[in-house]
């Protein structure tokens, strides 16, 4: 069985300073062609506000795309003082929701469930989670946020999100540090750690390497310890081939210090899956047309052994 999976930060959920909404530009990157089975949103601000106007409108012109009488059903997280919650959106006449963990309904919940989704896919319980590393707490929260991660691999889980940090490894786009020091330098502990004694900022990749694995040069592989695959990590050229270099997952800006790939659908070992091949594309807009977002969305297709 498959089934496409998408991810897409998009930009404070297209609210403006005046403190409206435009979704426009969202419902443009789901055009015909995709119509996905599980899509992880980031940034949804203020949509559950005033009753929740903004989440109706938006899941009501999503399901629009649909056929038939199958329409998108959202399950909105909980950030914990946060204006920012990610959603998960499903197909209903794809995914069959069994149970929803959301901290804001239940405060009882752990973190071993917080804001995750189960459901059947194809007979499969398996657990869907859209995720956002707070980059206002930097390494701090992206270590923490992946070490819950790391210790419920043990079930059939896909993630999708913006990670706010690479892996180890030469195929991944990061910013250059001394960019970032001297145009935006409040940004360096999103992404960066110090060495104290080399007095030098240097990407942090320990939290998504928890995850994967680290990158090991002798060998050209990841550390088989690794507890998730990332899909991004099988992008493939025209001819067929791994890319040199990854795509870059957030639109390049002046004085950024490049633009990184820090969007990622991952997925556990233990979900039994594979990437359908060539199903890994990262949507780069139209030259000459006003970026939907800060960020690019992220797609690919699974292979589900069931």
């Amino acid at each position: 069985m498959q089934i496409t999976v998408d991810t897409f930060n998009y930009e404070q959920g297209g609210r403006d300073a005046t403190g409206s909404h435009n979704i426009d530009p969202l419902i443009e990157t789901m055009d015909s062609r995709r119509r996905p089975d599980i899509f992880f949103l980031q940034e949804a601000v203020r949509w559950i506000d005033d009753g929740g106007e903004v989440l109706r409108r938006t899941t009501g012109r999503l399901s629009e795309l649909l056929p038939g009488r199958a329409q998108y059903l959202p399950f909105v997280g909980h950030r914990e003082k946060s204006p920012h919650p990610t959603i998960i959106y499903v197909r209903s006449d794809v995914v069959d929701p069994l149970r929803w963990w959301c901290p804001r309904l239940e405060p009882t919940t752990g973190e071993n469930y917080e804001n995750i989704l189960r459901a059947d896919i194809g007979g499969r319980k398996i657990d869907l989670k859209s995720v956002h590393a707070k980059g206002l707490l930097g390494g701090s929260h992206r270590m923490a946020q992946a070490t819950v991660l790391q210790q419920i691999a043990n079930r059939p889980l896909i993630i999708g999100g913006d990670f706010n940090g690479t892996p180890s490894g030469p195929r991944f786009r990061r910013r250059d540090p001394r960019d970032v020091e001297k145009h935006t330098p409040h940004k360096l502990s999103q992404e960066f750690d110090y060495d104290w004694d080399k007095h030098r900022w240097f990407a942090d990749t320990r939290p998504m390497d928890l995850l994967l694995g680290p990158w090991i040069e002798q060998a050209q592989r990841r550390a088989e310890w690794g507890r998730y695959l990332c899909a991004n990590e099988l992008e493939l050229d025209g001819r067929g081939q791994p890319v040199e270099r990854l795509t870059s997952t957030v639109n390049p800006q002046p004085h950024d210090g490049g633009a990184p790939t820090i969007d990622f659908i991952l997925f556990s070992k233990a979900l039994r899956a594979t990437v359908v091949p060539g199903s890994v594309e990262v949507q780069i807009p139209d030259p000459g047309k006003k970026a939907p977002s800060d960020h690019r969305p992220v797609r690919c297709a699974l292979e589900l052994d069931v």
